[in-house]
């Protein structure tokens, strides 16, 4: 009796953890595919001027402000009272992970900065230069590695694209190096090359630990991945028993489009990116006026993405939806 009460309690806790995972999935299918695709068609049919891009930037720019401001008041007061170690995770305000707060303000960072460098109209060029006075620091506050690494390839890929390159890029060198030279900041970026117990890219939770079992994984799920929000389960037979560490992703984009929507997602994705370059790259060098300067901020937030979701969570479901927002305003134009 004892036995078939304790197999029906399973069998009960079973049908809910699957519950849990359908519901999961279909959040992440609302979140990754219907929201972008929507956010992408309304772009399309928005962005018929540069003047209409600037308003829809800034828009992003005063959120951007809105979750970065409080988020770097609670760091630096955290780090005056000694109450946080920046071996750990940081706090945070509004989104429930420092890394999220950076994948919002990074792709704004890039945008932001190849329109101040690179825009004639004055008040752009102002408005662009008062955002990042606010977005740099509470992306630096932020202590992602990850957004560190992708802000530094846009700085470099926006110095470059200057008249002057040479000046503006050893400008950005010895600024990065006077950041990175902070204490703080520089033990934070230190940790990531130490083989530790934690989550960094050397250490027994550490990236390359989970891209390998992650692997492992897909050779018996090689078409479909492990589905919407299925990861952690089909992970668990070659994560689980020798790792306590949890994850929900493979923090890889390659990874995470495989192992969540199969080869056929990863296909897609890699079209949208290859498409989304291509344009913005063609817009950079043939459009006219207030449109350049936009086309090549975007082209570097495509590529910042890129690079920091080669280490991180998935991407934004912003930088989706813009993406292909993009790709559909350039064909409309064309």
């Amino acid at each position: 009796m004892r036995s078939r009460h304790g197999g029906g309690a399973r069998h009960c806790d079973g049908e809910r953890h699957s519950h849990t995972n359908r519901t999961a999935g279909l959040g992440l299918y609302r979140a990754y595919l219907i929201e972008p695709v929507a956010f992408a068609f309304v772009l399309m049919h928005v962005l018929t001027s540069a003047r209409r891009a600037w308003v829809v930037l800034a828009g992003l720019g005063v959120a951007g402000v809105w979750v970065g401001a409080p988020n770097a008041v609670v760091v630096l007061d955290a780090l005056r009272t000694h109450t946080y170690d920046v071996t750990q995770t940081p706090p945070v305000v509004i989104y429930t992970t420092a890394n999220a707060l950076a994948l919002f303000l990074g792709p704004l960072i890039a945008v932001a900065a190849g329109l101040l460098l690179h825009e004639e109209e004055r008040n752009v060029r102002v408005a662009s230069a008062v955002f990042l006075v606010v977005a740099v620091p509470a992306m630096l506050l932020s202590f992602s590695r990850g957004g560190y690494l992708g802000m530094a390839a846009a700085a470099l890929g926006l110095a470059l694209s200057h008249r002057r390159r040479w000046l503006v890029l050893g400008a950005m060198v010895l600024g990065g190096a006077a950041l990175v030279a902070l204490p703080p900041i520089f033990h934070r970026v230190t940790l990531e090359f130490q083989n530790v117990s934690g989550t960094t890219l050397f250490g027994r939770a550490g990236r390359l630990e989970l891209w390998k079992d992650t692997l492992l994984m897909l050779r018996e799920h090689i078409v479909f991945g492990a589905g919407l929000s299925g990861f952690a389960d089909r992970i668990a037979p070659f994560w689980n028993p020798t790792h306590p560490e949890r994850f929900i992703d493979p923090h890889n984009i390659l990874l995470n489009f495989w192992v969540e929507t199969g080869l056929l997602g990863v296909f897609a994705f890699a079209w949208i990116m290859a498409a989304g370059f291509r344009v913005t790259w063609l817009g950079w060098h043939s459009s006219e006026g207030s449109w350049r300067p936009v086309e090549l901020g975007v082209f570097h937030r495509r590529a910042r993405a890129c690079r920091r979701a080669l280490f991180q969570e998935r991407p934004e479901p912003r930088v989706l939806g813009a993406d292909r927002g993009g790709i559909g305003r350039d064909d409309l134009d064309s």
